[in-house]
């Protein structure tokens, strides 16, 4: 994540799909053009976790930042490198990012059953605040709302 390395709007959609259908069971939640749309949103961000000399990607965080408030939209870490800490050395740079930002509250959503990414979210000190009854489908369950106040 130090070293940034460009890519073309096209290029960065069709990576983060591809990458996305083998790391999320069932296949990516956005499609390409999702992917596409977000990158060219000017309050979307993406932080990418790359091998050195980005020959592949191992994890992206995507996130949305509109005044003080940032919410984590996305997180997807290869299934070869998970348990080696990415998810959370991303999400610490997302909260480094949104500290340097002035960022007062950070949002994000998840499902129920992700017990993993439920704890990490808890270890970062993120509280549940609120649960959206059935809004996930394939499975249909509910998703929880969980925030971090950072000031």
């Amino acid at each position: 994540m130090k070293d940034k390395r460009e890519y073309l709007p096209q290029e960065l959609s069709e990576l983060l799909w591809q990458f996305s259908e083998k790391a999320y069971e069932g296949g990516s939640p956005w499609t390409q053009d999702q992917f596409l749309e977000s990158i060219l949103h000017p309050y979307h961000e993406f932080l990418l976790f790359e091998q050195e000399n980005h020959k592949s990607l191992l994890g992206y965080l995507q996130y949305q930042k509109i005044f003080d408030e940032a919410e984590l939209l996305n997180i997807a870490v290869s299934k070869d490198y998970r348990r080696k800490q990415i998810a959370e050395k991303m999400l610490k740079a997302f909260i480094d990012i949104c500290l340097e930002e002035q960022v007062t509250s950070i949002y994000l959503e998840v499902r129920k059953s992700n017990q993993a990414a439920v704890n990490l979210y808890e270890k970062m000190n993120f509280k549940l605040i609120n649960v959206r009854k059935n809004y996930y489908r394939q499975p249909q369950e509910d998703g929880l709302i969980m925030q971090k106040f950072l000031k």
